[in-house]
C-alpha cells in the first residue's frame, strides 16, 4: 500500500525539518517542504499531495489562508492549519477557507497523528457526501416532472425554494433565478391557497401527499399540476421534492 503523501508549508526552517522526521517516523511521505504561499501553490497543483500541513502566518505577502484557498480552487485536498496563535482573529482566519482543523505550536507527535487521522476521515466523509449530492443533482435534472426542492418547517410552513429543474422552468415560463430563492407558496394560484396548508401539514406527518394544485407561472400561465411530494430531513434541515406534473384537459 503507497503511503500517504504530506506537503509541509512552514516558514521556519527548523520546525519543518523537524515535523518532517516526525511524519516520516510515522509513515508518511514528505512531498515536500516549502516556505511561501506561492511555493506551496506551484507544488500542490504539480504534484497534489494527499494532505497539506499549513502555517498560517507565512512570509511574504500571501498567508496561509490565502494559500489553502488557491490550491483548494484547483486540487480537492485537505488542509490543517498550523499556528503558534490561539486567539480569536487567528481562529477566524482558519475558519475563512474550508479546512479540516488546525494544531497550535508546539504539538507532540500523538496531537499531530489524531489532527492527520481527523483530517484524512472528515475528508473521505466530505467526498462520499459531495458524490451523493452530484448523483442527486443528475438524478435530479434528468426527472420529467417539473421538480422543485424547497424548505420545510417542522410545523409544515414551506419555505424558500432551493432548486428547480428544467423541466420546471419550462412548465412556468420562468427563469431559474426568478424561482430559486422564493417562497414556494407563491406558486400557489389565489384559488389554491386555503387547502395549501392542510396538504403541508399532512405532509411533514406522513412524510409524503399527493394533491392537485393551479401554479401560477409568467405570461398568465396557470398550469393545472398533480402534485407529489416527499418529506425528508438533511444534515436537521427539513426539505420537499416536489413533482409537479401537468394535467392536460
Amino acid at each position: 500500500m503507497a503511503k500517504l503523501r504530506i506537503l509541509v508549508v512552514e516558514d521556519d526552517a527548523i520546525i519543518a525539518m523537524e515535523i518532517s522526521e516526525r511524519l516520516k517516523r510515522m509513515d508518511y511521505d514528505v512531498t515536500g517542504i516549502v516556505s511561501t504561499g506561492e511555493e506551496a501553490i506551484s507544488l500542490a497543483i504539480e504534484k497534489p499531495p494527499d494532505l497539506i500541513l499549513m502555517d498560517i502566518h507565512l512570509r511574504g505577502e500571501m498567508d496561509g489562508t490565502e494559500a489553502a484557498r488557491q490550491i483548494t480552487s484547483h486540487v480537492e485536498v485537505p488542509v490543517i492549519y498550523l499556528t503558534a496563535y490561539s486567539d480569536q482573529e487567528t481562529r477566524e482566519r482558519a475558519h475563512q477557507i474550508f479546512s479540516y482543523g488546525y494544531i497550535i505550536k508546539p504539538f507532540n507527535d500523538q496531537q499531530l497523528l489524531c489532527a492527520i487521522d481527523m483530517a484524512f476521515s472528515n475528508h473521505a466523509l466530505h467526498r462520499k457526501v459531495k458524490e451523493s449530492e452530484e448523483k442527486f443533482h443528475t438524478l435530479f435534472e434528468h426527472i420529467s416532472d417539473a421538480c422543485f426542492l424547497y424548505e420545510i418547517s417542522s410545523d409544515g410552513s414551506p419555505g424558500r425554494i432551493v432548486e428547480v429543474n428544467d423541466a420546471a422552468i419550462s412548465l412556468l415560463d420562468l427563469e431559474r433565478i426568478e424561482l430559486e430563492g422564493t417562497e414556494y407558496a407563491q406558486l400557489n394560484d389565489v384559488c389554491c391557497k386555503r387547502d395549501f396548508p392542510d396538504y403541508m401539514k399532512r405532509l411533514v406527518r406522513d412524510g409524503d401527499v399527493r394533491y392537485e394544485m393551479i401554479l401560477v407561472g409568467k405570461t398568465g400561465r396557470r398550469p393545472y399540476v398533480e402534485i407529489n411530494a416527499h418529506f425528508f430531513n438533511f444534515h436537521n434541515r427539513g426539505l420537499v421534492i416536489s413533482l409537479a406534473r401537468e394535467i392536460k384537459s
